[in-house]
Formats: structure tokens, sequence, C-alpha cells
């Protein structure tokens, strides 16, 4: 049997769409919040006991019972996790995994985002981080766990070369192992762009008043009013595990606990400032584009990360740098 370990709510949208590939993939997890998701869905199958999902942190030894109980009682073909940063406990009971003899595990390696990891400047350090890397260290038994900079923030993690150190293949996804039908190397898609009628979408993560690391929150508002003003067909889409009110109450809102990628087929553009969305969707040939560069920057360093990443995942995402320019590339018909 093969097993999907999903290490939050937020994958599980990502989920379901592998699963129309491989319908007897079997999601798992450490996730209270994941369980109650699944509740009486055969496709789940929970790793610890319903009184250590009340527990606020797992303790390691709890982690390495349920591995061995998994084991025990399941008939393991594979074990695919795409975690090493944040998610602690995933990794450890991974790797916990192959102590007790079970012999795939895979780490699938999503190098679009990945490639952009890198160890934290000690300069970027509170000394509460020095102390939550020291807590974590002795937690997981001396795991050389790290900060790393990612593309949203500095959080503890793994590097590649410990997962194959301890015996976890690391595998590119999803080149070799092309299980997800909405990256580079999955499904043909048909190109939306010259389709003119679809919708305008513009992608919010969790709340348009989030805070920047780089900008003005508010600033970011006032921008993609104008744009629900001028432009026919909008559609607002927030992250899946967003749980306020749609903050545009008079614009329609896609399903929230699909991934945007599901509505491919419908979408003419797709609209952010820094969203992974805009990578994801860019990909499939949809026009896609980034307010970044209309923005008042208050960290160029911030926004100078954010710019390359966006530019150097393989995309082809557009940069206006005023309002009209943001229109005109909406107005064209093609994604040249």
């Amino acid at each position: 049997m093969n097993y999907y370990y999903l290490s939050g709510i937020s994958h599980i949208p990502h989920f379901r769409q592998i699963q129309k590939k491989v319908p007897d993939l079997i999601a798992v997890s450490l996730s209270s919040d994941v369980a109650k998701y699944f509740l009486h869905e055969q496709c789940f199958q929970p790793l610890l006991k319903d009184t250590d999902f009340l527990l606020k942190k797992i303790p390691v030894n709890i982690l390495e019972s349920s591995a061995r109980n998994f084991i025990n009682h399941s008939s393991i073909s594979s074990f695919i996790f795409n975690e090493r940063l944040i998610d602690l406990n995933g990794v450890y009971f991974a790797k916990t995994l192959v102590k007790y003899g079970v012999s795939t595990i895979i780490y699938a390696d999503d190098v679009s985002v990945t490639n952009f990891y890198k160890f934290a400047k000690i300069r970027h350090l509170s000394v509460w981080m020095w102390f939550s890397w020291l807590k974590n260290f002795i937690k997981y038994k001396f795991m050389p766990i790290r900060w790393y900079e990612t593309h949203d923030g500095i959080y503890l993690g793994v590097s590649k070369f410990f997962l194959v150190q301890s015996g976890i293949s690391v595998r590119k996804y999803p080149d070799q192992y092309g299980w997800n039908p909405f990256f580079r190397g999955g499904v043909s898609v048909e190109k939306k762009s010259e389709n003119q009628s679809g919708k305008v979408v513009i992608a919010l993560g969790y709340s348009i008043f989030d805070d920047s690391k780089f900008f003005n929150p508010n600033q970011r508002y006032s921008i993609y009013r104008d744009i629900i003003e001028t432009l026919p067909n909008v559609f607002v889409k927030y992250h899946p595990q967003s749980t306020i009110k749609n903050e545009f109450p008079n614009v329609r809102e896609l399903q929230r606990t699909e991934v945007i990628e599901a509505y491919a087929d419908q979408i003419y553009v797709v609209i952010s400032d820094y969203s992974l969305s805009l990578i994801n969707i860019s990909q499939l040939g949809i026009k896609t584009i980034s307010i970044l560069d209309m923005l008042e920057v208050t960290d160029q360093e911030k926004y100078a990360f954010w710019k390359e990443y966006l530019s150097l995942s393989g995309t082809n995402i557009f940069f206006p740098k005023n309002m009209g320019h943001l229109i005109e590339i909406c107005m064209k018909g093609s994604n040249e």
C-alpha cells in the first residue's frame, strides 16, 4: 500500500488531485485537523491514537511507538512525505520508519520551492530562535536541525543530505515521481489565455490584510479594489486553510477547499502579490500577474528575494508597473 503523509489540512486539496491518478493512495497524518477532515473516509489512516491527537506537543516516545504500530498494522509499499521544514514531527516519524526496517521512504522534493531554501543568516536569528533551536535539537534526539530562510519566512528543518544519510530516498518532484498533475511534467491542460471570457482570479492567501514582510497590506487592498471595479468576471480565491469571511462581499469566491489549479480550465488570468499559485498556474500556460512592482517596498532584500523567486521558477509572470499597465496586460489576447 502507498501512503502519503499530510502535515496539515492545507495539503489536502493537493492530495485529492493526486488521488485521482492513484485511487488506492492512503493519506496518513499526525495532525488532529487532518484526522477530523477525513473522519469516516476509507482513504485515511490516523498515525496516532485518539487520546494522543489531543496533545499539543507530541513527545518523541509517542512518535516512535506510533511508527512501530503503523508498521505492525500496515502493508507499506511506500511512504511519501514532502516537508523537511516546519513539520519536524513528520521528519522524525519518517526517520523512525527507516530505523524499524521500512525500506521505501520517499521525500518528494518540489525543487521549484526548495531550491530557494537557504541557511538563515546569524543576524536574522533572535535569542528566542536560538532557544527554540536548542529545545528542538534535544527533543528530537540531536537530529541536525537548522534555521532556513524560505520564500515566506524562517523555519527549522533538516537538509536533503541528512535525509539521504538516514536512508530516505530523495526524488525530484514531480519529474521522477510525477503524481501531481498540476506541476511541470503533469497532464497537458488547454491554455485559456485566449479565452477572455474566462475568470479573472485574485489569489488572496489567508486574508487580504495579512501582514506583509516588505509592503503595506492596505496598499494591496486598494490595488485589488481597483481591479475589481475595472475588470469583468472577477473572482477571489482564498487559501484552503483560511477561515475568514470573504473580505469582498460583492465579489464571487471560488470554492475555498479546492486548490486554485483545479479551476485551470476556467481561468483567464490570475493576479496576486507573491503567492505560490502564480508559479503553479503560470506553468499551465495561463496568464499570471504579480503586483509586486506596483507596491511601495519597505524591505528591499525581501522584495528582491521574491522577485527573483517568481522570475526564475520556469514561469512567465508579468510584473506591471502601474494599474494602466496591468489592465493592458489583462486585455491582451495572448500570454506573450
